[in-house]
């Protein structure tokens, strides 16, 4: 982080003079990208964060941003959870949804609702930034889309409408956009700066070339999180990740691989521009706390890679045999969770001809990461963005 920063007043009279010198000071913040389930790698940075970093860094030097995925690690973060419980509770409820993609979005609402504290809507005001898909018809009643960042939240329940919007796939969620209701006249703050709602998708894939959300001021210092491995990230996976895996989680042992993979990522990664380090020699038993061993064992490599090669392989058959999706999604259904009425059968079978849809769009997804990837190598990407970011005044 740069070492000069704007001078800040020493007292304040109210929160909100405090909220505008916070606004304007140099921090470092983090982002993280859309990840689905892949958040789990973004949920193996935040705990290396959350050990080793956090303790010794000021709250006022921190902020944090994401999209989908992203926003609820980056908010898990900013509202200081226990990284390590959310952990186990997500992969906990992978079973759930292993078959039937539709419960994400309710899991992921269970998670809010146990997890988040009574204040932190305080927490996150001013330091937690996320990214949302505004859709609005226009007069000729054609859908307009445009990326929006909301970091003002007026109570809790706001902040888990905005979390909830963020996450808010098409179809998985609903064909309709997620509702955000408008702040009050109550709520704190500048009339100017209280939120209007509105419908909202996911956050998507905005580029920062074409929306700058991901930091609050330009002089911040920005570190990028990517669990897909977009190679602009500062840190990501090596290995290009099954973009199914987004909806369609892989096995809870993968899963822990991926949480392992983004916690030695981080390490390496402050390790190389830190100048040393900060993983401890303690032992393992005192590194997990509540999380099994695997969650921490810097996976192997040759292994990591054969189960990836696996995913691309399970997509690329989903791909071809995508008309045999419904019937599957039934079957795997019943083999797990015998059904006692035929309404339940028809749900799967509309559930699962909608994912049939989906998964017949992904060779586009394949293309459009592969392009990605070519146009945009981590050798160029490391030494455009990556190679600016200066940590020794941490």
């Amino acid at each position: 982080m740069p070492a000069s920063t704007p001078a800040v007043p020493a007292t304040a009279s109210s929160d909100a003079s405090s909220d505008a010198t916070t606004s304007t000071r140099q921090r470092l913040t983090f982002s993280f990208d859309s990840s689905g389930w892949l958040y789990l790698y973004h949920l193996g940075v935040a705990y290396y964060i959350q050990k080793k970093l956090l303790p010794h860094l000021p709250d006022d030097r921190l902020a944090f941003s994401g999209s989908s995925g992203g926003a609820l690690v980056a908010c898990a973060l900013c509202t200081k959870m226990s990284i390590a419980d959310l952990a186990v509770h997500v992969v906990d409820t992978q079973p759930e949804c292993k078959y039937n993609p539709w419960r994400m979005l309710p899991c992921a609402e269970a998670a809010m609702t146990r997890f988040l504290p009574d204040d932190a809507a305080e927490q996150a005001q001013g330091r937690l930034r996320v990214l949302l898909t505004r859709v609005q018809l226009t007069w000729m009643g054609f859908p307009l889309v445009w990326p929006e960042a909301v970091s003002s939240f007026c109570s809790k329940a706001k902040l888990m409408q905005v979390l909830r919007a963020t996450c808010h796939i098409p179809i998985l969620g609903g064909l309709l956009p997620f509702r955000i209701d408008p702040d009050g006249k109550e709520a704190d703050g500048a009339a100017s700066d209280r939120h209007e709602g509105g419908g909202y998708y996911d956050g998507l894939f905005w580029p920062s070339v074409l929306y700058t959300w991901r930091a609050f001021h330009a002089s911040d210092t920005l570190i990028k999180v990517s669990g897909l491995g977009w190679p602009t990230a500062h840190i990501a996976m090596q290995i290009p990740v099954p973009p199914h895996w987004v909806v369609l989680p892989p096995s809870q042992r993968m899963l822990w691989r991926l949480f392992a993979s983004g916690y030695h990522d981080a390490a390496r990664f402050w390790h190389e521009r830190h100048g040393h380090n900060t993983d401890s020699s303690r032992t393992r038993e005192q590194r997990c706390g509540p999380l099994p061993p695997e969650a921490l064992a810097e996976p192997s490599r040759l292994y990591t890679l054969a189960l990836l090669v696996l995913g691309w392989w399970q997509m690329l058959l989903l791909t071809l045999l995508f008309p045999l999706l419904p019937v599957g999604l039934v079957v795997a259904q019943l083999l797990r969770y015998p059904l006692t009425s035929a309404r339940s059968v028809l749900d799967l079978l509309r559930q699962g001809m909608a994912l049939a849809l989906l998964v017949a769009v992904w060779p586009l997804v394949f293309v459009g990461v592969v392009v990605r990837w070519w146009l945009m190598t981590p050798v160029m990407a490391r030494a455009a963005l990556g190679a600016a970011v200066d940590l020794g005044g941490l």
